[in-house]
């Protein structure tokens, strides 16, 4: 399990999942939910440390794949 405390800042925090996306080839969306689940944690409890820049990708991503239609939803109603 990831300790959260390692993600001090947004800034950490976006860099660990932009790593994760470049390495893995997945999605943000993908990346903020697998994050989640390795800190056994909710992805709304993810919601603190990302920053706008960051929300703005994982929306994108999200509309992008189909799984949210932004005009509809947003992302803290689909997270949470």
């Amino acid at each position: 399990m990831l300790d959260l405390k390692v993600f001090l800042t947004k800034e950490n925090f976006a860099e660990k999942v932009e790593q994760k996306v470049i390495d893995e080839g997945c999605t943000y969306f993908t990346a903020i939910l697998e994050f989640a689940e390795e800190c056994d944690k909710s992805p709304e409890e993810m919601l603190p440390f990302m920053s706008q820049v960051l929300i703005d990708k994982v929306k994108k991503s999200a509309c992008d794949s189909g799984l949210i239609d932004l005009k509809q939803n947003d992302l803290e109603s689909f997270l949470g």
